[in-house]
């Protein structure tokens, strides 16, 4: 929460992004379905590549320190997401309803070592490669979708 997101400007304006969004209130999920629904395409995401605040997240998440809208992101996320490998504390981290998150990217292979490079010049605190955009949207009907941005 203390550095500003700057650096998403950049990456737009040099075209490396085919789109990006800050993970705010609604949790890396709820954005990620929001990008998705707009461009017609689904995500597979690795629960296990997104990286936490820090390494007691999880100690934190297993005491019950999550905020209340934590909770309902991942009853919504729940009509929209097919759960495969991930944990309940997994589950909880990305459906995170705390705001000032960092920015989730989909970047095309071609510029992926530029992108890389760029948050790593920026001293952005981590960057990580978290799954994969595919072709065909998967997701539930517009209604579900607004239902999930309106709680």
């Amino acid at each position: 929460m203390s550095r500003v997101n700057t650096v998403g400007a950049e990456l737009a304006e040099r075209g490396l992004v085919r789109a990006a969004t800050d993970v705010t209130g609604f949790g890396l999920l709820g954005h990620l379905a929001a990008m998705c629904r707009a461009s017609g395409v689904s995500a597979e995401i690795n629960a296990g590549d997104v990286p936490g605040i820090s390494d007691e997240i999880f100690d934190l998440i297993s005491r019950g320190c999550v905020p209340g809208g934590t909770e309902q992101n991942l009853k919504t996320a729940g009509a929209l997401t097919e759960w495969k490998k991930a944990t309940q504390q997994q589950k909880l981290l990305l459906c995170d309803a705390q705001t000032s998150g960092g920015l989730l990217l989909s970047v095309g292979p071609r510029n992926l070592r530029d992108v890389l490079r760029l948050l790593v010049d920026n001293r952005t605190p981590c960057h990580a490669l978290i799954g994969k955009i595919e072709a065909g949207n998967r997701a539930l009907d517009r209604s579900s979708l607004r239902q999930a941005l309106s709680h």
